[in-house]
Protein backbone atom coordinates (compact mmCIF):
# COMPACT_ATOMS: atom_id res chain seq x y z
CA UNK A 1 0.00 0.00 0.00
CA UNK A 2 1.39 3.48 -1.16
CA UNK A 3 0.85 6.32 1.50
CA UNK A 4 1.12 10.19 -0.16
CA UNK A 5 -0.23 12.47 2.49
CA UNK A 6 1.04 16.24 3.64
CA UNK A 7 3.21 13.65 5.84
CA UNK A 8 5.31 12.20 4.01
CA UNK A 9 5.26 8.89 0.97
CA UNK A 10 5.15 5.60 2.95
CA UNK A 11 4.77 2.42 0.92
CA UNK A 12 3.25 -0.55 3.59
CA UNK A 13 4.14 -4.18 2.48
CA UNK A 14 3.27 -7.91 3.97
CA UNK A 15 6.66 -8.72 6.17
CA UNK A 16 6.86 -12.16 4.69
CA UNK A 17 8.54 -13.84 7.69
CA UNK A 18 5.95 -12.72 10.04
CA UNK A 19 2.07 -12.77 8.88
CA UNK A 20 1.61 -10.36 12.36
CA UNK A 21 3.93 -7.34 10.77
CA UNK A 22 4.34 -5.58 7.85
CA UNK A 23 7.59 -3.57 6.03
CA UNK A 24 6.89 0.17 7.12
CA UNK A 25 9.22 1.86 3.80
CA UNK A 26 10.01 5.34 2.77
CA UNK A 27 13.16 7.06 0.64
CA UNK A 28 13.31 9.33 3.79
CA UNK A 29 13.51 8.66 7.10
CA UNK A 30 11.69 11.51 8.60
CA UNK A 31 8.57 10.34 6.89
CA UNK A 32 8.79 6.95 8.66
CA UNK A 33 9.23 9.24 12.23
CA UNK A 34 6.44 11.44 10.79
CA UNK A 35 3.80 8.75 11.49
CA UNK A 36 5.59 6.41 13.81
CA UNK A 37 8.52 8.53 15.87
CA UNK A 38 9.99 6.07 18.59
CA UNK A 39 10.42 3.21 15.78
CA UNK A 40 14.07 2.00 14.93
CA UNK A 41 14.55 2.92 11.10
CA UNK A 42 16.96 0.46 9.22
CA UNK A 43 19.47 1.68 6.75
CA UNK A 44 19.73 -0.08 3.28
CA UNK A 45 21.33 1.74 0.47
CA UNK A 46 21.05 -1.06 -1.74
CA UNK A 47 17.36 -1.16 -2.76
CA UNK A 48 14.50 1.12 -3.87
CA UNK A 49 13.27 2.28 -0.59
CA UNK A 50 16.39 3.51 1.96
CA UNK A 51 14.86 3.00 5.20
CA UNK A 52 12.13 0.96 6.57
CA UNK A 53 10.98 -0.35 10.06
CA UNK A 54 9.39 -3.93 11.23
CA UNK A 55 6.04 -3.23 13.13
CA UNK A 56 2.61 -4.98 14.30
CA UNK A 57 0.09 -4.58 11.72
CA UNK A 58 -1.98 -3.62 14.57
CA UNK A 59 0.46 -0.64 15.71
CA UNK A 60 -0.09 0.71 12.24
CA UNK A 61 -3.69 0.46 11.68
CA UNK A 62 -4.05 2.31 14.81
CA UNK A 63 -1.51 4.99 13.72
CA UNK A 64 -3.19 4.98 10.18
CA UNK A 65 -6.87 5.42 11.89
CA UNK A 66 -5.70 7.88 13.53
CA UNK A 67 -3.95 10.00 11.14
CA UNK A 68 -7.94 9.70 9.34
CA UNK A 69 -10.02 10.66 12.02
CA UNK A 70 -7.77 13.92 13.28
CA UNK A 71 -5.06 15.33 10.95
CA UNK A 72 -6.64 14.51 7.02
CA UNK A 73 -7.96 17.62 6.59
CA UNK A 74 -4.84 19.86 7.74
CA UNK A 75 -4.64 22.81 5.54
CA UNK A 76 -1.63 23.91 4.19
CA UNK A 77 -1.73 27.25 5.94
CA UNK A 78 -1.92 25.37 9.28
CA UNK A 79 0.71 23.14 9.24
CA UNK A 80 4.11 24.51 10.79
CA UNK A 81 7.79 23.03 10.09
CA UNK A 82 7.38 21.03 7.61
CA UNK A 83 8.83 21.55 3.82
CA UNK A 84 8.43 20.20 0.78
CA UNK A 85 10.14 17.00 -0.63
CA UNK A 86 10.72 15.79 -3.35
CA UNK A 87 9.33 12.28 -3.56
CA UNK A 88 11.79 10.52 -5.97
Amino acid sequence: MWLYTHKGFLSIVQDFRDENRVVVRGKFKEDIHAYFPDVPVEIDTGIDYKYRTYLPKEVVSDRLRHYLMNDLNVRRGARKGIEDKKIS
